[in-house]
């Protein structure tokens, strides 16, 4: 089925819209293939309303959306059977260290 004209949200959205008396037309996506593909598409949303919302500096807007940006993150790494990103990440910070820092790495321009 296409997923033109649907944009995927949070599991519990058709149950407040027709709590709320009000009228929206829902479907539960089951082909994987689309389910990703809505995920991907999702997350390309949530990391521009981030953008938006470093721009403009307002707290309780960065944490709402990098919330977003992690739960799409958790949805995208389940449907490809990955491990806890949090289990992965703690190793990685153990062995590499994180991005708290500030380094950067000089990087020769690539030719074009």
């Amino acid at each position: 089925m296409s997923n033109e004209g649907y944009k995927l949200v949070r599991d519990k959205i058709p149950e407040i819209i027709r709590d709320s008396g009000s009228s929206g037309e829902t479907r539960r996506v089951t082909d994987l293939q689309e389910y990703r593909t809505l995920l991907w598409r999702k997350m390309l949303e949530e990391v521009e309303e981030l953008q938006g919302s470093l721009t403009n500096c307002v707290q309780h807007e960065i944490e709402d959306e990098l919330a977003d940006c992690y739960e799409v993150l958790i949805a995208l790494g389940e449907t490809y059977r990955c491990r806890s990103i949090i289990d992965v990440a703690q190793e990685k910070l153990h062995k590499r260290g994180g991005f708290y820092q500030g380094y950067v790495l000089k990087v020769d321009k690539p030719e074009e």
